[in-house]
């Protein structure tokens, strides 16, 4: 390797660095990705008594037929595990918000119904 060669020695890799402007947008962005889903999460709790993922479940069922969709389909759209799952659908239930059913179509897909009380 020549003292001109500025690669880096095999098998690794170089880490390019940003520009300044270029590194100023890159934190612009991760600030606001870092910020945001507190700022409507903060948001929906004042205005609206719900976290984030309780507003997204409930957006999920409201646009599925019959506010009827899988559990491991709402999991997996909201990015939550069941169990979280479960329990947020309990939570929204004990505070009389939603009624809930549950169907059981198969063993290994549990259904979850939910609509405004009354």
């Amino acid at each position: 390797m020549s003292s001109s060669d500025t690669s880096p020695p095999a098998g690794e890799h170089a880490t390019p660095r940003l520009a300044p402007a270029e590194l100023s947008s890159w934190m612009s962005l991760v600030r606001l990705i870092t910020r945001l889903p507190w700022a409507i999460d903060a948001q929906l709790q004042r205005e609206a008594e719900l976290s984030m993922v309780e507003y997204m479940t409930l957006a999920m069922l409201a646009d599925a037929p019959e506010w009827t969709l899988r559990m491991s389909t709402l999991a997996e759209h909201t990015s939550t595990s069941l169990s979280r799952l479960s329990h947020l659908v309990k939570r929204l239930e004990g505070r009389g918000t939603y009624d809930v059913s549950r169907t059981r179509r198969t063993a290994a897909s549990p259904m979850r119904s939910f609509c405004p009380p009354g």
